[in-house]
């Protein structure tokens, strides 16, 4: 995949880290300024992958009004959850992305 994720991690691709980091790939691509997030009908959870897709795009540079409350653990968005090879491919792609690679 183009920023590093391993297919082989393809279920974990659903995961708080890889919507995390979605999140900080979405900031990178869009031009900076304050945002409001509009989030319809979703129905969010605290600790969910919204929140985390929202932490990453904070973390990505963007200015957004948001309960911090919200987000998931550190634990959880760097993946200390998961397999080591999965939480490496993780740290790999997260330092690719914010390098700018």
């Amino acid at each position: 995949m183009k920023h590093g994720l391993n297919e082989k991690f393809a279920g974990s691709l659903k995961s708080l880290p890889a919507a995390y980091l979605t999140g900080i790939l979405m900031a990178k691509k869009i031009k900076k300024g304050e945002f409001i997030i509009d989030l319809g009908m979703a129905i969010t959870q605290t600790g969910g992958r919204l929140s985390a897709v929202i932490n990453g795009l904070l973390d990505g540079g963007l200015a957004i009004r948001a309960n911090k409350k919200m987000f998931p653990s550190a634990e959880r968005l760097n993946g200390e959850h998961l397999n080591k090879k999965i939480q490496e491919n993780f740290n790999k792609v997260k330092e690719k992305i914010k390098n700018g690679k």
